[in-house]
């Protein structure tokens, strides 16, 4: 049964710690992915809520032209856009173009995940206190909380991997409710539509489903035709997207980043961990791992296996597998970008947890209770530490300065009289869409001030030119005087 007193208070603790960030315009760490999310947004209300032709504000795509090359509209390749779609639908329900919009549906869904986490935890643990402490290990990884209420889309397709995870786990008990199954392949399907890495969870599926066929030698027509549905939907709007890139160019990667040599492996990884390490999960949660892992005694560990969930585990073995071959053909993109691990490795984590707590039979309830209070208030302080580090913005980013210099340029441009059809270049512009968003006009943006891209811009057919006083006399007229 669910306990909604605890989710009530869930939902409560969440939109109160992020209530001040609710309508904050996309800042800090990632600015410019959030802002290229929230320019898809933004692009479905220009657009007619063309669901087909999604579009943000920048016509020099970052693909393949390496915003050298100037498209006509700011139609863009993207993996299926649907959550910043609905979130258009309510944009243009209220009359409005807040980011709060954005920021309250990702929270909302955030916590939709967590409630299925919940009824997962307890599916799997039959203990409601494990499974609320399996919520409080998740909702306290740093990487996590930070995008809660942002415009990331891995936290949307994250809750719907989970939601497909519980439909999967039902459907296992007998493996004759295909309903189970059908849902279970839809949220894993909209997860990978939204964020292809997500894919990994739906295979995960199909190889599980091989297993167990393998195993006890039941085929089963239904269940084929059900993830034959689920591939040729991927497969179609991958299809689909392969010609929007082809037709209009991108502004989102489509392609793998892995390694050139073991050298080159090795200095990623190390910089993956100083970068990142921290931020996925705390010290206190690495440190919760490795007490779960010797807490049982020596005795009783020969009888593990008995104890788990066998499905459990073969579905952690499995998309262990599968995260780590996606980590070695992106490793590049790990580097740089921490919300890849809300992408990949947070499920395995989440998995983890559950089989370590499946382990340990035997403690009483006041010793669950104390261990549970510890770590929860352990993970949470240490946590808050980390996001207040992750949430600062110094004076001299750049990307900040420039939210600062354009908000209210809309209408400034229309005191001007300078049209809403207007075609602008940005030069130094940083976060490509983030400017355009503030002036809700189209154009170019020029993010490396160097004589050549300078020189180029110049000769692109605009209205009119924007720089900004900060950077003009030290980043524009140095480089390129004349």
């Amino acid at each position: 049964m669910i306990n909604f007193g605890k989710i009530a208070v869930l939902i409560i603790v969440c939109f109160t710690i992020h209530w001040g960030e609710l309508n904050e315009f996309p800042i800090g760490i990632h600015a410019w992915s959030q802002s290229d999310r929230y320019a898809l947004a933004l692009g479905f209300l220009d657009n007619g809520l063309d669901f087909f032709h999604p579009q943000t504000y920048v016509l020099n795509k970052q693909f393949p032209g390496g915003f050298l090359e100037v498209y006509e509209t700011g139609v863009t390749s993207v993996d299926f856009p649907i959550h910043e779609y609905v979130v258009a639908l309510f944009m243009n329900a209220f009359e409005m173009r807040d980011p709060i919009f954005f920021r309250v549906y990702t929270l909302l869904y955030s916590v939709v995940g967590l409630l299925f986490l919940y009824l997962l935890s307890q599916q799997l643990l039959r203990n409601s206190l494990k499974s609320v402490f399996v919520i409080f290990f998740f909702v306290t990884s740093p990487v996590y909380f930070h995008y809660q209420a942002s415009f990331i889309p891995g936290i949307p397709s994250l809750s719907n991997a989970i939601i497909g995870y519980y439909f999967y786990f039902m459907y296992l008990k007998d493996r004759v409710k295909w309903k189970y199954l059908a849902w279970s392949c839809f949220f894993m399907l909209l997860a990978a539509l939204n964020r292809t890495p997500f894919a990994i969870f739906l295979i995960a599926l199909v190889v599980h489903e091989v297993f167990l066929t393998i195993k006890f030698r039941k085929k089963s027509i239904v269940r084929t035709i059900i993830f034959l549905l689920s591939f040729m939907v991927l497969i179609g709007y991958f299809l689909y997207n392969l010609w929007l890139r082809n037709e209009y160019g991108s502004l989102f990667l489509s392609s793998i980043l892995p390694v050139a040599s073991w050298g080159d492996f090795k200095e990623k990884v190390q910089l993956i961990l100083h970068n990142w390490g921290g931020q996925y999960f705390t010290l206190f949660h690495y440190l919760c791992i490795l007490i779960l892992l010797f807490v049982t005694p020596i005795k009783e560990r020969q009888n593990v296996w008995k104890k788990l969930n066998n499905n459990v585990a073969l579905q952690f073995l499995i998309i262990t597998i599968g995260c780590c071959a996606y980590f070695l053909l992106m490793i590049q993109q790990f580097v740089d970008h921490d919300y890849y691990f809300i992408d990949t490795f947070m499920l395995p984590s989440v998995f983890l947890v559950i089989l370590l707590l499946k382990i340990i039979d035997g403690t009483s309830r006041f010793q669950e209770w104390v261990c549970f209070i510890c770590f929860v208030c352990l993970f949470s302080l240490n946590s808050f530490e980390v996001i207040r580090y992750r949430k600062f913005v110094s004076n001299e980013n750049r990307t900040a300065i420039t939210i600062k210099n354009f908000t209210k340029i809309d209408h400034y441009l229309d005191v001007l009289r300078i049209s809403r059809n207007a075609t602008i270049v940005v030069i130094d512009a940083y976060a490509p869409n983030v400017p355009f968003i503030l002036m809700q006009r189209k154009g170019c943006a020029v993010l490396s001030t160097t004589q050549e891209t300078i020189g180029r811009a110049l000769k692109w057919d605009c209205d009119y030119i924007i720089t900004q006083n900060e950077f003009f006399l030290t980043d524009v007229l140095k480089v390129y005087p004349h």
